[in-house]
């Protein structure tokens, strides 16, 4: 049985060729340049999107992602208004656990307000986020987890093409 993340999740990535040219709040996919940002959660007030196109797979099988989230409303933080986050994060698909590498706050497009880094050094000693049930991190996850995999998965290798079938 699929969870309901894993269900929101292919529901947006259907959608995402009809969304193209819609605002950012309602777009399924948004294209930045090196960037993919899909749609992987929706709430009423905020929207979460994932960066298909940098996950990077690392050799302790995790995976290096960037996802992002856009508040409909505004925030306050040091006297600062901003409306959308971004985080760099380290995923284990096999545990669904999380560690945040960095994070930006800003109000959209411009620069960022708060910038938050961890050293190579304080992420690994930093305690695993467990991904709670039905959250929007296990939205996140799903998500990166099934395009890791898509990822990783072998090409097909068609009869005639196999290796003693001539």
């Amino acid at each position: 049985m699929r969870s309901f993340a894993a269900t929101w999740v292919l529901l947006a990535w259907a959608s995402a060729a009809a969304c193209n040219n819609a605002s950012d709040w309602d777009a399924a996919t948004i294209d930045e340049g090196a960037r993919r940002w899909a749609s992987v959660y929706r709430g009423a007030d905020y929207r979460v999107f994932l960066d298909t196109a940098t996950i990077t797979a690392r050799r302790d099988r995790t995976y290096e992602v960037w996802y992002r989230t856009d508040h409909r409303v505004p925030h306050l933080r040091h006297g600062k208004h901003w409306n959308r986050e971004v985080t760099r994060a380290l995923v284990s698909c096999e545990e669904r656990r999380y560690k945040v590498i960095s994070a930006d706050l800003s109000l959209g497009d411009s620069k960022p307000i708060l910038q938050q880094r961890a050293s190579p050094r304080e992420v690994f000693e930093q305690q695993w986020r467990e991904v709670a049930l039905r959250s929007v991190d296990e939205a996140t996850v799903i998500a990166a987890c099934a395009v890791a995999a898509q990822r990783r998965r072998p090409r097909q290798v068609g009869s005639s093409e196999r290796p003693g079938s001539q």
